[in-house]
């Protein structure tokens, strides 16, 4: 229940694809730690840059990395985010604008150019707020991200990562993920007039069977983000894992995107 790939474990999987990759870690500032970073490379002209949801690590779009059609013509990046695999397992960071700050980091630190920015669920949030931070970031892909503070979604059990006397009984990164989603209401507050600010095309592809984000994210988006770079595509029948049930057309938009 770790949701994270150690560098061995990533390496013989991607042997195993008889993919070449590289495993990196910079040291952000914004959040005092260091990051884990998994790629193909960094030295082409464009970057796909992807980010995962809660729970969970970069190990969840390694599937991506070893797409011939993308990695032909983009550096194609996962990473870890603070709290979540190697950056600092165990320790959350809450704020969407720290969060998004480590994007621009990433990004500085390999000199990326003309990136796109995949974001599935909570990554989506952050992939929503990074083009307000670097002027690298050309469009960006949510997917079924949480935007709308009134739709946050709670679930009873969800306290157990809240309590002191139960969250030692729940696995680390059950409890990140609580300490983001009980304090996600609030940190979305404060960015509900910044959508609207956002100047590079985004994409959001959003199921209408979603049970964990609301299909009512994507009127909130609509009504948010400045209609001339905003495009929402509703997919009937689908739920919250559209990265994995869906990887053919998550790939044609990002193919889309990129040109």
């Amino acid at each position: 229940m770790t949701f994270r790939s150690s560098d061995r474990e990533t390496r013989a999987y991607f042997k195993e694809l008889h993919t070449d990759i590289k495993i990196d870690y910079f040291k952000s500032k914004a959040t005092d730690r260091d990051i884990r970073v998994v790629a193909t490379g960094f030295d082409k002209d464009q970057s796909v840059i992807f980010i995962h949801g809660s729970p969970g690590s970069g190990n969840a779009f390694y599937r991506y990395l070893n797409n011939d059609s993308l990695h032909q013509k983009a550096n194609i990046i996962t990473y870890d985010r603070p709290g979540y695999g190697y950056s600092g397992f165990g320790d959350a960071v809450t704020e969407i604008t720290t969060q998004s700050e480590v994007v621009v980091e990433l990004i500085a630190q390999y000199n990326l150019t003309n990136v796109v920015l995949v974001g599935h669920s909570y990554g989506g949030t952050i992939a929503a707020y990074a083009p307000l931070l670097s002027k690298d970031i050309k469009a960006t892909l949510l997917i079924a991200p949480a935007l709308d503070p009134d739709l946050e979604k709670y679930y009873w059990a969800g306290n157990f990562t809240q309590w002191q006397i139960t969250r030692w009984l729940i696995p680390t990164s059950w409890n990140v993920s609580g300490d983001e989603k009980y304090s996600h209401a609030e940190a979305l507050i404060k960015h509900v007039n910044d959508w609207q600010l956002v100047s590079v095309p985004v994409l959001m592809l959003q199921g209408d069977q979603d049970m964990l984000v609301p299909y009512k994210n994507l009127e909130f988006a609509e009504s948010h983000f400045n209609p001339e770079y905003f495009t929402g595509k509703t997919l009937k029948g689908e739920n919250h894992f559209t990265p994995w049930t869906k990887e053919k057309l998550v790939i044609e938009n990002i193919l889309t995107l990129m040109n």
